[in-house]
Order: structure tokens, then C-alpha cells, then sequence
């Protein structure tokens, strides 16, 4: 029978003295050991956390946050006009369920159109201005937290909206050719 190196046997043995539990390794060296093990000296076993177990919350917090912003950025390129349109026309063209127009401004004469509400927490719709003759002067993709934009052209929530209809109307009473600039609507 070969010899076993006495380091290596000793650790075998007590490591199977541990596993059937004669030997105490939580005790004082000097205490008397037992086979019996009280209440006080019971250990919970020590858990071996896996890479996933502790990348999970992380994982999921990556996810859902990277979900949301990629979603996100997928709805304001799909509720947002192409850059090309700059005209009353296209605009309504673009977006033909609009209903909800206001006058912001008689002197010059500027309408305000709102339009669908872009992203997943807003606090009100997008929002169009035009000249008289039907030119996009400005636009934000959200009204109704106090921005620049409600500044710029005096915006109070809740507004007095006008219909699509009426705001044509609006249109052939204040350009002075009488049709739009991109057509006659």
C-alpha cells in the first residue's frame, strides 16, 4: 500500500471527521469536543452564489431600463414629422385626425395646432405654430411643463381650441392670397 503524505491525511481525516460530525471546527481549541452540537453552534450552510445569481439584478435593471429607452426612441421617430415638412398643408397631410387648433397670436396672426403626444411620459402634445400663410415657424414635442416654447408664444393649458375646419378658414382669412402657400386646402 502506498504512503500517504501526512499533511494530505490529516486534512482527509478531518474533513471526514467534519462531514460526520465528530469534529467541531467552530469550537475553541481548547474546548472539549463533542458530537453532539448545540443550538448556538449550528451554522447555516454557506451558499455559492453563481455568476448569474448575482448578475440578475443588474441584468434586469439593464434590461428594463435599456428597453425603455430604446422604445422610447422608437415612438418619437414614428410620432414625429419628416424634417421636410414645413407647410399647413403637408403638416395636415402628415397628421389628418388633428382637432385641436388655437389662435396664439393675431398681430402677426399665428395658429397653433397640436398635434399626437410623442413618447410614454409626457405631459401634453406636440405643438405646431404657423404664419398666416401656412409656414411651420416653430414646433416642440411637448407642451405643458412651462418651456421655452409655452413662454415664447404665450401658452396657458387648458386652451380654447378651434376645429381643423375652423382653423382653414382662419387660414383663407388671413393670408392675402386668399389659399395656402403649398395649395389651396
Amino acid at each position: 500500500m502506498a504512503a500517504v503524505p501526512l499533511p494530505l491525511a490529516a486534512f482527509c481525516f478531518s474533513r471526514s471527521c467534519y462531514n460526520e460530525g465528530l469534529i467541531n471546527c467552530y469550537s475553541k481549541p481548547d474546548s472539549k469536543v463533542t458530537t453532539e452540537s448545540s443550538p448556538q453552534e449550528t451554522q447555516a450552510p454557506v451558499r455559492d452564489r453563481s455568476i448569474f445569481s448575482r448578475l440578475l439584478p443588474v441584468s434586469l435593471f439593464i434590461f428594463v431600463f435599456g428597453g425603455w429607452f430604446a422604445l422610447e426612441a422608437i415612438f418619437i421617430k414614428m410620432t414625429t414629422p419628416d424634417p421636410e415638412i414645413d407647410t399647413f398643408a403637408e403638416w395636415i397631410e402628415w397628421y389628418p385626425e388633428a382637432e385641436q387648433f388655437t389662435i396664439v397670436s393675431e398681430d402677426p396672426p399665428r395658429l397653433l395646432a397640436l398635434g399626437p403626444p410623442i413618447g410614454f411620459v409626457v405631459s401634453g402634445p406636440s405643438a405646431v405654430v404657423f404664419d398666416a400663410t401656412g409656414t411651420m415657424v416653430d414646433q416642440t414635442r411637448e407642451i405643458g411643463e412651462g418651456t421655452e416654447f409655452e413662454t415664447r408664444w404665450g401658452i396657458e393649458l387648458p386652451l380654447d381650441t378651434i376645429s381643423q375646419k375652423d382653423a382653414r378658414e382662419w387660414f383663407e382669412e388671413h393670408s392675402a392670397e386668399g389659399s395656402l402657400r403649398s395649395g389651396t386646402l
